[in-house]
């Protein structure tokens, strides 16, 4: 019985990308809470504001 689980490497084969030298590491930009719903317990998220829909 083989026990190896197969990786998505094994199933679609290795990334078409390549790796670029000296590419800086990417960069995480979080804007600030809003004030309103942040005092209202209110949770405002990119899906419900259609970003990336």
């Amino acid at each position: 019985m083989n026990s190896h689980t197969p990786s998505a490497r094994d199933i679609i084969g290795s990334s078409p990308l390549i790796a670029i030298a000296n590419e800086a590491p990417p960069k995480l930009i979080v804007d600030p809470p809003l004030p309103e719903p942040l005092a209202e317990a209110a949770i405002v998220t990119g899906a419900s504001k259609g970003i990336g829909a």
